[in-house]
């Protein structure tokens, strides 16, 4: 199968806005007007950003389906996150509440143990 080139679709667009700029501004580019095209080039790409991140907002609000489809991958996400910190947090209440338990067997244990004690010595008492 042999896949479409674009090369002349993309000069064909490049030619576009070269002639929109020639109409708009009176002529062809002047590379030698003293700009800093460096700088003339960062600065469209900041406002490329900002016109991306305006077709970014307008597809969320649109509820496009490739964004609903990236906005529910995040949002199982972080459903998956939150249901690992609720197992998490269920084993850790289970590991509370195991502690406790042992603990007060622990104490009943050491009563048993002092009453036993306390019997003993004074039966060892009332027999001597």
């Amino acid at each position: 199968m042999r896949v479409k080139g674009y090369n002349k679709e993309i000069i064909k667009l490049i030619k576009h806005r070269l002639d929109k700029g020639k109409s708009e501004y009176g002529g062809e580019i002047n590379i030698h007007d003293g700009r800093d095209w460096t700088r003339e080039a960062l600065e469209e790409a900041l406002d490329l950003a900002v016109y991306i991140s305006a077709n970014l907002l307008q597809l969320k609000i649109d509820n496009t389906n490739d964004f609903k489809f990236m906005y529910l991958s995040e949002l199982e996400d972080k459903l998956r996150h939150e249901r690992r910190v609720e197992r998490r947090e269920m084993k850790i209440r289970k590991l509370k509440k195991q502690l406790t338990e042992s603990d007060q067997l622990l104490r009943k244990a050491q009563r048993s143990v002092m009453q036993d004690e306390i019997q003993e010595y004074f039966e060892n008492k009332v027999s001597q």
